[in-house]
């Protein structure tokens, strides 16, 4: 019953060639978070767990345990100690919650970090004032040498200092022109806001819809675990990279104005696991 038809065969082809499309954008997005998954870590100290004997990385070695990967697989360390990588990963969890940022270091922190911006903008102080100095030495040197060949010594023989006056002259002004921008000032609620954040990610994670992005971001904070064996079990070591926890803590103009990617805070007392002997 042509008469019924209410599409053209022009746009019904159309519409099959879109759906084509569609179906082929389907399956690439398919592979794409197949592929992506597959490059997430399946563990939250995947990479980041170290021995404290060798350095090398710690790895999975049967369904609930961890071990040294020189001694395990290569037979070059001394530690044979395997971990349960559920609860190392619980006490990690709780190191970045009660250990790193809490408020005795963190006020070292600001301690410190007030010592070393002052004496970067003593010594900043410095530079300018020598290059100010410099400037006003190269224009008194200029201005003689015009007077001079205003009075009638001839000017060839200052040409090639009067031409490195100049290129001097336009480096320092341009130098000198280059204003600091303020730097901000840490807020004594840093710390606090740093724990709230953590907290609404240590619930994320046992949420089905917000686990990825709560995986994603605890392990950016961890810069790496020493696990270190001892007489009786183990001790973990917990080091958080600086910038990523202040970012956390809602303080990204501090890492935009000093460079402290890389810059660990540590929980230098180690973690004492909860059970003995393992």
């Amino acid at each position: 019953m042509p008469e019924l038809r209410i599409v053209t065969d022009e746009q019904w082809e159309k519409v099959r060639e879109r759906q084509g499309s569609l179906d082929l954008l389907t399956e690439d997005s398919i592979r794409e978070r197949a592929s992506e998954r597959a490059r997430r870590p399946k563990y939250l100290l995947t990479g980041l767990a170290k021995c404290g004997c060798c350095g090398s990385a710690y790895v999975v070695k049967n369904a609930t345990q961890i071990g040294c990967a020189n001694y395990f697989d290569k037979g070059q360390c001394r530690n044979s100690m395997r971990v349960k990588r559920q609860e190392v990963e619980e006490m990690v969890l709780e190191g970045l919650r009660t250990r790193l940022m809490e408020p005795a270091m963190y006020e070292e922190f600001c301690r410190e970090y007030t010592r070393s911006f002052n004496a970067l903008q003593t010594e900043k102080t410095r530079e300018r004032a020598s290059k100010e100095a410099e400037l006003e030495r190269n224009r008194r040197r200029v201005k003689q040498m015009v007077d001079a060949i205003c009075e009638g010594m001839p000017a060839l023989p200052m040409k090639d200092e009067m031409v490195a006056l100049e290129a001097r002259r336009e480096v320092l002004e341009a130098e000198l022109a280059v204003k600091d921008k303020p730097v901000p000032m840490l807020h004594p609620s840093l710390a606090i806001r740093y724990r709230d954040e953590l907290e609404k990610l240590h619930t994320g994670l046992t949420s089905e819809e917000n686990r990825t992005e709560a995986f994603d971001v605890i392990r950016g904070l961890i810069d790496r675990v020493v696990i270190q064996p001892q007489e009786d079990g183990y001790s973990v070591t917990l080091e958080g990279d600086l910038c990523a926890i202040l970012n956390l803590a809602g303080d990204k103009d501090l890492c935009r104005f000093i460079p402290l990617s890389g810059v660990t805070m540590v929980a230098e007392e180690g973690l004492e696991p909860p059970t003995r002997g393992l």
